[in-house]
């Protein structure tokens, strides 16, 4: 005979079937096994997140919970930001609206300052008058000026003259500048 072992040379057609069968048993098993294994390995990696790795360049990604946290956390403040839109859009004593009061209110300041703006109006028109008189005033003194003038030079001529003649020169006479005034 030959140099095969016993255990081997035992082996029937029957066993080497059944054994091929098996492996081919454990490979289809594999096959859908391993899909199922993946996705469950995808799943705790998602649940759980990772780590950045900075030294290949891969962001976090936050697990799970962390993002539940996040959207809760968004919520929240989205909940906040209707609390105040509700607030305002809602009935105030049952009459008006928040805003309409608000509304109402600037209505009512606009009018107060409308009132202002037409006296401050007045007050400057009443302001242009006065300044009109006043300036025709000191048009009608400027015009006199140089009348004055001449009456002034002419009366001092007249006195030097009286002085020259009466030898009281260096004497000024009062009554020179009391008729000016």
């Amino acid at each position: 005979m030959s140099n095969i072992p016993q255990w081997l040379a035992d082996i029937t057609v029957g066993q080497i079937f059944i054994v091929l069968v098996g492996i081919g048993a454990i490979v289809a098993g594999w096959r859908f096994v391993s899909p199922l294994a993946l996705g469950l390995k995808n799943f705790f990696e998602d649940w759980n997140g990772e780590p950045a790795r900075p030294k290949s360049g891969i962001p976090e990604r936050p697990g799970v919970m962390a993002t539940l946290k996040d959207h809760g956390d968004e919520i929240v403040k989205n909940s906040q930001k209707l609390e105040a839109i509700e607030s305002q859009v809602t009935p105030n004593h049952g009459s008006e609206l928040k805003l309409a009061e608000e509304l109402q209110g600037l209505r009512r300041e606009v009018a107060e300052l409308t009132t202002g703006v037409k006296e401050t109006q007045a007050d400057v028109s009443s302001l242009a008058l006065g300044m009109k008189e006043t300036q025709g005033a000191l048009n009608d003194h400027l015009e006199n000026v140089p009348v004055i003038l001449a009456d002034l030079l002419e009366r001092a001529n007249e006195n030097t003259a009286e002085m020259i003649a009466n030898s009281r020169v260096g004497h000024l006479q009062p009554s020179l500048f009391e008729d000016a005034r």
